[in-house]
């Protein structure tokens, strides 16, 4: 697989009269050279260059769509500042199934189906820049054969089928929701707690926080439960007890 560095670079760009720090990549050759990526760094210093981590996610997504293309027979004899320009739709396509398979094999939670979405739309923005930029390229841009359905029953038994696994062809959609879960599981600190106690501008509100923590009830139980107010909250009163008044 093509071995490729990211490193940060610092320089002043003459074009712009400003101080930039970019990430570029960089080929490590096995003819023991180092060779900068023209065309993506070209690319990071255009979309990127304002934004260190920006440039950080841009330049990560680049560099392993670009390893992957290493891993195709019709890129074996192709060097590497080439290979923008027979990469086509379902290259983009085919990465994607791939990190989909590789994933369901380990029975990871990561990537998840929609970062594999939205890295692919990432390195389709790449071969926009580089039509707009005159610079050639395979890849249709206006055309959405490079998006891989993974809710599609074909697509699900096809990455089953790669990822050599017995479990049920669901299992994409199990594993995107298992990651869903792990998100809901990071419970509000005490000083979170605390902060919000002392945010709210009506005591009531506060009361009504404190008492959904201490009891669980669901918001739907809390407006129900019969509350009874004294001195400045004498006016609540549990609703078989109000005035109701036709107006």
């Amino acid at each position: 697989m093509l071995s490729i560095q990211r490193r940060i670079i610092n320089y002043k760009c003459i074009l712009a009269g400003l101080d930039v720090t970019q990430y570029v990549l960089i080929e490590d050759s096995k003819k023991a050279k180092k060779v900068l990526l023209s065309h993506p760094n070209l690319f990071l210093y255009d979309r990127t260059r304002s934004s260190l981590s920006t440039s950080n996610r841009y330049s990560n997504v680049i560099s392993k769509f670009y390893r992957y293309l290493s891993t195709l027979e019709k890129y074996r004899d192709i060097e590497v500042k080439e290979y923008h320009v027979i990469a086509d739709n379902v290259d983009v396509k085919s990465w994607q199934v791939q990190r989909q398979v590789d994933r369901v094999k380990n029975r990871k939670e990561h990537p998840t189906s929609a970062t594999i979405f939205d890295d692919a739309k990432l390195v389709l923005q790449y071969f926009s820049w580089l039509i707009n930029n005159d610079f050639v390229t395979c890849v249709k841009v206006e055309t959405k054969t490079w998006i891989a359905n993974f809710k599609s029953a074909d697509m699900l038994s096809h990455v089953q089928k790669r990822a050599k696994t017995s479990i049920n062809a669901a299992n994409v959609t199990i594993l995107d929701k298992q990651r869903r879960q792990r998100k809901t599981q990071e419970l509000i600190t005490d000083e979170e707690i605390e902060w919000l106690l002392n945010s709210y501008t009506d005591p009531v509100y506060a009361s009504l926080f404190k008492l959904a923590l201490a009891t669980a009830m669901r918001p739907m139980d809390l407006c129900n439960y019969p509350y009874l107010g004294f001195g400045e909250n004498r006016h609540i009163k549990p609703y078989s007890n109000l005035e109701k008044k036709l107006v």
